[in-house]
């Protein structure tokens, strides 16, 4: 059991955590829930030196002074929730005040000492979920746009947010509740002498159940940052050895290769299999042409490339690095080209790859680091809500699939019955209407404090 299920199967106890970003920010906001949220903001607040009433506030705001430290005020504006209305399911109040650090963690930690406990990991989120505000489908939605990395991933979480995905999984489910009770019924009075007749167009409703089980796999196979075949790019300067790399990583010389600055100009592509990754490297024509036409061309399809890639790959010159060289922003790996002409002790201590292609130095390494890389890239929250949920839609579609081919022969309803349970199962598995402790523990793993 979650550690916060623990707290929750004890007492009803109160929680507090930063809940905006890391960094100071004109704004920071200060989070409780539980039984007590009020009554241990109120031992904080003051307003014109008398205390702030809040009992009669059930939705909406008071402004306020905080009381800090050594008698000091802030102002505040504290919002309050109360449950069963609110996020958690339980009173919810939070303290929007400036975003210092230092004065959001003493706040913090006065509220500790009126009575409230820090918050664990992804524990505001599991309450509302152990608390029935959340499916499981929209709890792990949760943690898909506190980790997104790009807009096409905060919209594909928000679309599993509002409920609409649970909501179809409960509605197939419901349909297979049906057939069971319609099987189940005859099965409960087979000792009795009556025929137990088969349910009019079970194998219509079967199929029918199984298109749209296929649909939602559909959905999640198809969400960005998936961990399919990401397309990486090699970029840097002209001449920085990008293209002997290209045909290094792939074994093949598919790539002209001259001491010519700028031999590159068109693109080139090789799908290459990196650890448990297929991945589809480019080599584009490098930074830093002359300026004629051809070259600003180029220049436009590298810009082109650089849009549609997952991920670029930074290639330098290993002899033009100097101390505080800086990757660009977003680089998922630097590599240092011409390894063999810079002795070890000249490459300094900057994070990236040192190979040299015409000794294959360095090689082996890039490849591991790379894949390491990818499937830290690939370990999003939104990556592990579709491998989640796929599974378990893959099961329940398998189970329904055997529950046909049992109707079909002479094998019994009764297999009928237990493939049905095991697809039923499997779909509210993905709702959280039958979960593990584990399941929910690796949900919430990888949530931010405060959420």
């Amino acid at each position: 059991m979650s550690e916060a299920a623990e707290y929750l199967k004890g007492a009803a106890d109160t929680i507090v955590a930063v809940s905006s970003p890391l960094g100071s920010a004109p704004r920071g906001v200060i989070r409780l829930s539980g039984d007590r949220a009020v009554a241990i903001a109120s031992r904080l607040l003051l307003r014109d030196g008398d205390p702030v009433p809040l009992d009669d506030l059930v939705w909406g705001a008071r402004r306020a002074n905080l009381l800090v430290d050594r008698g000091a005020a802030v102002p505040v504006d504290v919002w309050l929730m109360r449950g069963p209305r609110s996020y958690t399911g339980e009173d919810v109040l939070e303290l929007h005040l400036p975003g210092g650090p230092a004065l959001l963690d003493l706040t913090v930690a006065r509220c500790r000492e009126a009575g409230a406990r820090p918050a664990l990991p992804g524990e505001f989120t599991e309450r509302a979920f152990l608390n029935g505000r959340l499916d499981l489908v929209q709890a792990e939605a949760v943690a898909a746009i506190i980790h997104a990395e790009s807009e096409d991933e905060r919209r594909a979480a928000l679309g599993f947010l509002d409920g609409r995905a649970g909501r179809e999984v409960d509605r197939i489910a419901d349909d297979l509740k049906r057939l069971l009770a319609a099987i189940e019924l005859g099965l409960d009075f087979s000792d009795q002498d009556i025929d137990i007749v088969v349910p009019d167009d079970l194998d219509r409703d079967l199929v029918a159940i199984v298109e749209r089980i296929s649909d939602e796999l559909e959905e999640r196979r198809s969400l960005p940052g998936r961990g399919g075949r990401g397309r990486l790019l090699l970029i840097g300067a002209v001449n920085a050895g990008k293209s002997s790399l290209f045909n290094a990583l792939q074994s093949e010389q598919r790539a002209i290769v001259s001491d010519r600055p700028g031999t590159t100009r068109d693109y080139l592509e090789a799908e290459l299999r990196i650890g448990k990754r297929c991945v589809t490297f480019i080599d584009c024509a490098g930074e830093g042409h002359d300026g004629v036409a051809e070259d600003r061309l180029a220049d436009a399809l590298r810009e082109r490339e650089a849009a549609r890639a997952d991920a670029l790959v930074e290639v330098v010159d290993g002899r033009t690095i100097r101390r505080g060289f800086r990757p660009r922003p977003g680089a998922l790996l630097v590599v240092a080209t011409r390894a063999d002409l810079v002795p070890p002790e000249d490459r300094g201590d900057l994070d990236c790859c040192w190979v040299a292609v015409p000794t294959g130095e360095g090689l082996d390494r890039l490849r591991r680091v790379l894949a390491e890389r990818l499937e830290l890239r690939g370990s999003g929250a939104l990556v592990h809500l579709a491998a989640r949920q796929g599974r378990l839609l893959e099961r329940a579609a398998a189970a329904v699939a055997r529950a046909r081919e049992a109707a079909a022969g002479e094998a019994g309803l009764e297999l009928v019955a237990a493939d049905l349970h095991e697809a039923l199962a499997a779909l509210r598995e993905i709702t959280g209407a039958d979960y593990s402790d584990q399941i929910l523990s690796a949900i919430m793993r990888d949530f931010c404090i405060g959420k």
